[in-house]
């Protein structure tokens, strides 16, 4: 996982025809964004990390994947410092304020057999996956996102927008 600061997510986006307003929320440069399709998901019957898999599983392989966070709180205190210690953990050094985009690599072709994914696949979607999980649960906002796809995924408020 590599950090990018909000400038970065901008460049990553512009090529799609995306961009970040002000408050946070994608747009369509165009304005031809597709009606949503919303799905609750209630974290206290559903495990969030197996949603969060089974989404990275629906995204296309082989592209570079872009996790950002565009809302989150700093109350309490330990949901912030979960979050930045997995992100320390990772190797990222600067502060979520200043690098709120999370890229991810993927390596592997269509139709890969989830035991035969490349290591770097493995741990790559592995901090995707919980960082995505966590968000769901403490209703962080943010968006995930696959490289040349104008597709994207809302996290936020205990709900996945398609």
């Amino acid at each position: 996982m590599r950090s990018v600061s909000p400038l970065d997510c901008q460049s990553w986006l512009a090529p799609l025809g995306l961009l970040l307003d002000q408050n946070g929320w994608l747009q369509s440069v165009n304005g031809d964004l597709y009606p949503p399709l919303y799905v609750v998901v209630d974290y206290r019957t559903v495990d969030l990390s197996e949603i969060s898999r089974r989404l990275l599983d629906w995204m296309p392989v082989g592209r570079e994947r872009l996790l950002i966070v565009s809302k989150w709180w700093n109350y309490p205190p330990d949901q912030f410092t979960i979050f930045e210690t997995i992100r320390k953990g990772c190797g990222v050094s600067v502060p979520l304020s200043e690098a709120p985009g999370h890229l991810f690599i993927s390596t592997k072709e269509s139709g890969t057999w989830y035991d035969d994914r490349p290591q770097i696949d493995v741990e790559e979607e592995s901090v995707a996956m919980w960082l995505m999980g966590l968000m769901l649960k403490w209703t962080w906002q943010g968006y995930a996102l696959v490289k040349g796809c104008q597709d994207a995924v809302w996290l936020g408020d205990a709900m996945l927008v398609f």
